[in-house]
Protein backbone atom coordinates (compact mmCIF):
# COMPACT_ATOMS: atom_id res chain seq x y z
CA UNK A 1 0.00 0.00 0.00
CA UNK A 2 1.78 3.66 -1.02
CA UNK A 3 1.42 5.93 1.49
CA UNK A 4 -0.73 8.40 -0.25
CA UNK A 5 -3.47 5.76 -0.58
CA UNK A 6 -3.07 5.37 3.18
CA UNK A 7 -3.46 9.27 3.63
CA UNK A 8 -6.61 9.29 0.87
CA UNK A 9 -8.29 6.86 2.92
CA UNK A 10 -7.92 7.98 6.04
CA UNK A 11 -8.63 11.22 5.24
CA UNK A 12 -12.25 9.88 4.11
CA UNK A 13 -12.71 8.06 7.37
CA UNK A 14 -11.04 12.11 9.06
CA UNK A 15 -14.34 13.63 7.14
CA UNK A 16 -16.76 10.88 8.09
CA UNK A 17 -15.91 11.51 11.72
CA UNK A 18 -16.84 15.52 11.27
CA UNK A 19 -19.21 15.48 7.79
CA UNK A 20 -21.25 12.44 8.95
CA UNK A 21 -23.61 13.82 11.59
CA UNK A 22 -24.98 16.62 9.56
CA UNK A 23 -25.88 14.21 6.30
CA UNK A 24 -28.79 12.82 8.18
CA UNK A 25 -28.25 9.03 6.58
CA UNK A 26 -30.29 6.55 7.63
CA UNK A 27 -27.55 4.43 8.92
CA UNK A 28 -25.88 7.23 11.00
CA UNK A 29 -29.47 7.99 12.79
CA UNK A 30 -30.02 4.38 13.42
CA UNK A 31 -26.84 3.98 14.78
CA UNK A 32 -27.39 6.86 17.11
CA UNK A 33 -30.76 6.12 18.50
CA UNK A 34 -29.23 2.28 19.50
CA UNK A 35 -26.13 3.67 20.67
CA UNK A 36 -28.28 6.00 23.04
CA UNK A 37 -30.16 3.04 23.77
CA UNK A 38 -27.06 1.10 25.08
CA UNK A 39 -25.97 4.09 27.72
CA UNK A 40 -24.40 6.73 25.25
CA UNK A 41 -25.30 10.52 25.86
CA UNK A 42 -26.73 11.91 22.90
CA UNK A 43 -23.51 13.66 22.36
CA UNK A 44 -21.48 10.96 22.74
CA UNK A 45 -24.09 8.63 20.48
CA UNK A 46 -23.75 11.33 17.60
CA UNK A 47 -19.68 11.32 17.30
CA UNK A 48 -19.66 7.02 17.64
CA UNK A 49 -22.75 7.10 15.08
CA UNK A 50 -20.29 9.20 12.94
CA UNK A 51 -17.79 6.97 13.47
CA UNK A 52 -19.86 4.38 12.36
CA UNK A 53 -20.52 5.09 9.26
CA UNK A 54 -17.00 6.52 8.38
CA UNK A 55 -15.17 3.20 9.75
CA UNK A 56 -18.01 1.22 6.78
CA UNK A 57 -16.73 3.62 4.37
CA UNK A 58 -13.31 2.52 5.50
CA UNK A 59 -14.05 -1.08 5.85
CA UNK A 60 -14.90 -1.01 1.91
CA UNK A 61 -12.36 0.89 0.69
CA UNK A 62 -10.12 -1.14 1.62
CA UNK A 63 -11.44 -4.31 0.74
CA UNK A 64 -11.12 -2.74 -3.13
CA UNK A 65 -7.79 -2.85 -2.62
CA UNK A 66 -6.98 -6.32 -1.11
CA UNK A 67 -3.97 -7.49 -2.69
CA UNK A 68 -5.18 -11.06 -3.91
CA UNK A 69 -2.98 -11.62 -7.17
CA UNK A 70 0.14 -10.25 -5.39
CA UNK A 71 0.78 -13.20 -2.91
CA UNK A 72 3.55 -11.04 -1.43
CA UNK A 73 1.74 -7.99 -0.57
CA UNK A 74 -1.69 -9.68 0.36
CA UNK A 75 -0.15 -11.68 3.17
CA UNK A 76 1.63 -8.49 4.15
CA UNK A 77 -2.02 -7.20 4.55
CA UNK A 78 -3.14 -10.24 6.27
CA UNK A 79 -0.37 -10.50 9.06
CA UNK A 80 -0.52 -6.73 9.57
CA UNK A 81 -3.95 -7.33 11.43
CA UNK A 82 -2.01 -8.10 14.71
CA UNK A 83 -3.59 -11.04 16.71
CA UNK A 84 -4.15 -10.47 20.70
CA UNK A 85 -5.00 -13.81 22.84
CA UNK A 86 -3.93 -12.87 26.77
CA UNK A 87 -6.09 -16.21 27.88
CA UNK A 88 -3.58 -18.30 25.48
CA UNK A 89 -6.72 -19.58 24.11
CA UNK A 90 -5.30 -20.76 20.48
CA UNK A 91 -3.08 -23.37 22.51
CA UNK A 92 -6.54 -24.63 24.44
CA UNK A 93 -7.83 -25.12 20.86
CA UNK A 94 -7.65 -28.88 19.04
CA UNK A 95 -7.21 -28.81 16.09
CA UNK A 96 -11.01 -29.84 14.66
CA UNK A 97 -12.91 -27.12 15.68
CA UNK A 98 -14.88 -24.06 14.82
CA UNK A 99 -13.89 -20.87 15.14
CA UNK A 100 -16.57 -18.15 15.23
CA UNK A 101 -16.39 -14.36 14.35
CA UNK A 102 -17.87 -11.37 14.73
CA UNK A 103 -19.08 -8.71 12.31
CA UNK A 104 -16.80 -6.15 14.59
CA UNK A 105 -13.62 -4.28 12.82
CA UNK A 106 -12.49 -5.88 9.13
CA UNK A 107 -14.58 -8.51 9.83
CA UNK A 108 -13.33 -10.23 6.09
CA UNK A 109 -9.85 -9.44 6.33
CA UNK A 110 -10.46 -11.73 9.87
CA UNK A 111 -11.16 -14.31 7.68
CA UNK A 112 -7.93 -14.55 5.89
CA UNK A 113 -6.15 -13.61 9.45
CA UNK A 114 -7.69 -17.02 11.09
CA UNK A 115 -6.96 -18.73 7.98
CA UNK A 116 -3.20 -17.84 8.45
CA UNK A 117 -3.00 -18.34 12.12
CA UNK A 118 -2.60 -22.12 10.81
CA UNK A 119 0.78 -22.64 10.14
CA UNK A 120 0.20 -25.66 8.52
CA UNK A 121 -2.21 -26.45 5.19
CA UNK A 122 -5.34 -26.98 6.42
CA UNK A 123 -9.17 -27.43 5.14
CA UNK A 124 -11.31 -24.71 5.95
CA UNK A 125 -15.33 -23.96 5.19
CA UNK A 126 -16.33 -20.80 5.32
CA UNK A 127 -19.98 -19.96 4.84
CA UNK A 128 -19.96 -16.25 3.10
CA UNK A 129 -22.86 -14.39 1.27
CA UNK A 130 -21.29 -14.39 -2.18
CA UNK A 131 -21.05 -16.41 -4.92
CA UNK A 132 -18.65 -17.89 -7.05
CA UNK A 133 -16.75 -15.10 -9.39
CA UNK A 134 -17.50 -12.48 -6.28
CA UNK A 135 -15.02 -10.22 -4.41
CA UNK A 136 -15.83 -11.72 -1.41
CA UNK A 137 -15.26 -15.19 -3.04
CA UNK A 138 -12.46 -14.55 -4.98
CA UNK A 139 -10.37 -12.85 -1.61
CA UNK A 140 -10.97 -16.67 -0.27
CA UNK A 141 -10.41 -18.89 -2.57
CA UNK A 142 -7.34 -16.66 -2.79
CA UNK A 143 -6.13 -17.75 0.24
CA UNK A 144 -5.37 -21.24 -1.28
CA UNK A 145 -2.11 -19.62 -2.62
CA UNK A 146 -0.75 -20.24 0.47
CA UNK A 147 -1.33 -24.14 0.63
CA UNK A 148 -4.95 -24.27 2.11
CA UNK A 149 -8.22 -25.45 0.87
CA UNK A 150 -11.27 -23.21 1.53
CA UNK A 151 -14.17 -24.72 0.80
CA UNK A 152 -17.03 -21.54 0.05
CA UNK A 153 -20.66 -22.28 0.88
CA UNK A 154 -23.46 -19.54 0.42
CA UNK A 155 -25.77 -19.79 3.14
CA UNK A 156 -28.58 -20.46 1.36
CA UNK A 157 -27.13 -24.27 -0.45
CA UNK A 158 -29.34 -26.73 -0.01
CA UNK A 159 -28.28 -28.96 3.08
CA UNK A 160 -25.98 -26.87 4.23
CA UNK A 161 -26.32 -27.87 7.50
CA UNK A 162 -25.38 -31.02 6.62
CA UNK A 163 -22.66 -30.17 5.08
CA UNK A 164 -21.24 -28.23 7.95
CA UNK A 165 -21.87 -31.20 10.33
CA UNK A 166 -19.87 -33.59 8.10
CA UNK A 167 -17.11 -31.53 7.76
CA UNK A 168 -16.98 -30.68 11.02
CA UNK A 169 -16.99 -34.52 12.18
CA UNK A 170 -14.27 -35.27 9.32
CA UNK A 171 -11.45 -32.62 10.82
CA UNK A 172 -12.26 -29.42 8.55
CA UNK A 173 -12.15 -26.40 10.51
CA UNK A 174 -15.00 -24.03 9.76
CA UNK A 175 -15.07 -20.34 10.13
CA UNK A 176 -18.56 -18.71 10.63
CA UNK A 177 -20.16 -15.44 11.96
CA UNK A 178 -22.06 -16.13 14.76
CA UNK A 179 -23.44 -12.60 15.51
CA UNK A 180 -26.55 -12.19 13.10
CA UNK A 181 -30.13 -11.35 13.55
CA UNK A 182 -32.90 -14.48 12.58
CA UNK A 183 -33.66 -11.72 9.98
CA UNK A 184 -33.31 -8.64 8.83
CA UNK A 185 -35.52 -7.02 6.90
CA UNK A 186 -37.79 -9.61 4.89
CA UNK A 187 -34.45 -11.37 4.69
CA UNK A 188 -34.78 -14.40 6.83
CA UNK A 189 -31.03 -16.02 7.63
CA UNK A 190 -32.41 -19.11 10.02
CA UNK A 191 -34.63 -20.15 12.74
CA UNK A 192 -35.08 -17.87 15.57
CA UNK A 193 -33.61 -18.86 18.95
CA UNK A 194 -33.74 -16.47 22.29
CA UNK A 195 -30.87 -15.99 23.57
CA UNK A 196 -29.09 -12.64 25.62
CA UNK A 197 -27.27 -10.19 23.28
CA UNK A 198 -25.89 -6.32 24.74
CA UNK A 199 -27.52 -6.90 27.78
CA UNK A 200 -31.38 -7.50 26.07
CA UNK A 201 -33.44 -10.45 24.99
CA UNK A 202 -32.44 -11.12 21.54
CA UNK A 203 -33.45 -13.45 18.53
CA UNK A 204 -30.42 -14.48 16.59
CA UNK A 205 -29.15 -17.08 13.69
CA UNK A 206 -27.54 -19.56 15.70
CA UNK A 207 -27.36 -22.52 13.71
CA UNK A 208 -23.45 -22.89 13.28
CA UNK A 209 -23.16 -23.36 17.34
CA UNK A 210 -25.68 -25.72 17.43
CA UNK A 211 -24.10 -27.63 14.48
CA UNK A 212 -21.44 -27.09 16.54
CA UNK A 213 -22.77 -28.76 19.50
CA UNK A 214 -24.45 -31.74 17.55
CA UNK A 215 -20.56 -32.19 16.33
CA UNK A 216 -19.21 -32.37 19.45
CA UNK A 217 -16.76 -29.48 17.99
CA UNK A 218 -14.99 -27.55 20.56
CA UNK A 219 -15.52 -23.30 19.40
CA UNK A 220 -13.12 -20.34 19.22
CA UNK A 221 -14.58 -17.17 19.34
CA UNK A 222 -12.50 -14.11 17.81
CA UNK A 223 -13.08 -10.29 17.11
CA UNK A 224 -11.43 -8.05 15.09
CA UNK A 225 -11.30 -4.03 15.56
CA UNK A 226 -10.03 -1.45 13.07
CA UNK A 227 -9.22 2.09 13.20
CA UNK A 228 -7.60 4.30 10.10
CA UNK A 229 -3.83 4.47 10.80
CA UNK A 230 -3.56 0.61 11.52
CA UNK A 231 -3.94 -3.01 10.38
CA UNK A 232 -6.33 -3.61 13.00
CA UNK A 233 -6.54 -6.25 15.55
CA UNK A 234 -7.89 -9.90 15.88
CA UNK A 235 -8.65 -10.69 19.39
CA UNK A 236 -8.75 -14.70 20.91
CA UNK A 237 -12.21 -13.76 22.99
CA UNK A 238 -14.02 -17.04 24.33
CA UNK A 239 -12.96 -21.39 24.22
CA UNK A 240 -15.78 -23.40 24.48
CA UNK A 241 -15.22 -27.23 24.61
CA UNK A 242 -18.86 -28.45 24.74
CA UNK A 243 -21.56 -26.22 23.48
CA UNK A 244 -24.24 -29.58 24.65
CA UNK A 245 -23.20 -28.18 28.44
CA UNK A 246 -25.92 -25.79 29.71
CA UNK A 247 -25.10 -21.99 29.61
CA UNK A 248 -22.00 -22.59 27.30
CA UNK A 249 -23.64 -21.08 24.44
CA UNK A 250 -24.84 -18.18 26.42
CA UNK A 251 -21.51 -17.77 27.93
CA UNK A 252 -19.69 -17.48 24.62
CA UNK A 253 -22.66 -15.16 23.43
CA UNK A 254 -21.73 -13.00 26.36
CA UNK A 255 -17.86 -12.72 25.41
CA UNK A 256 -19.38 -11.67 22.06
CA UNK A 257 -21.41 -8.61 23.75
CA UNK A 258 -18.19 -8.10 25.80
CA UNK A 259 -16.45 -7.09 22.51
CA UNK A 260 -19.21 -5.79 20.47
CA UNK A 261 -19.80 -3.32 23.82
CA UNK A 262 -15.93 -2.45 23.96
CA UNK A 263 -16.48 -0.23 20.80
CA UNK A 264 -19.91 -0.46 19.38
CA UNK A 265 -19.12 1.96 16.42
CA UNK A 266 -17.01 -1.43 15.00
CA UNK A 267 -19.68 -3.18 15.50
CA UNK A 268 -21.30 -3.76 11.16
CA UNK A 269 -24.20 -4.69 12.75
CA UNK A 270 -24.69 -1.15 15.03
CA UNK A 271 -27.51 0.19 13.21
CA UNK A 272 -29.46 -2.66 12.45
CA UNK A 273 -29.95 -3.82 16.20
CA UNK A 274 -33.81 -3.77 16.59
CA UNK A 275 -33.87 -6.20 13.75
CA UNK A 276 -32.51 -8.57 17.38
CA UNK A 277 -35.49 -7.46 18.56
CA UNK A 278 -37.85 -8.95 16.73
CA UNK A 279 -40.99 -11.10 18.10
CA UNK A 280 -41.27 -14.28 16.86
CA UNK A 281 -44.31 -17.28 17.55
CA UNK A 282 -41.62 -19.87 15.71
CA UNK A 283 -39.02 -18.88 18.23
CA UNK A 284 -36.83 -21.68 20.13
CA UNK A 285 -35.46 -21.33 23.44
CA UNK A 286 -31.41 -21.72 23.87
CA UNK A 287 -29.83 -24.99 24.84
CA UNK A 288 -32.45 -27.19 23.72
Amino acid sequence: MSDRQDRLINCLAQWGLRGLPTLGSTRSRAAECHLQALGATPAAARAEAARHVALELLRNARFRRYEIRDPSAWRQRIHAMTVSDPQQLWRASSPARMIALLHTGEYRLAVARVVELHDRPTRFLVPALCTEGDPMHRALKSLEQFGHSIEVVHPATPNLALTMLRRLRSGTTVIAFIDMPAAIGQQRFADPVRCRLLGRDAHMALAPLQLAATAGSPVLLAGALMEPDSGGQLTLLHHAEDLKQPGSTQALLDAASAHIQSDPANWFLLDRLDSYLRVYKDARPLDT
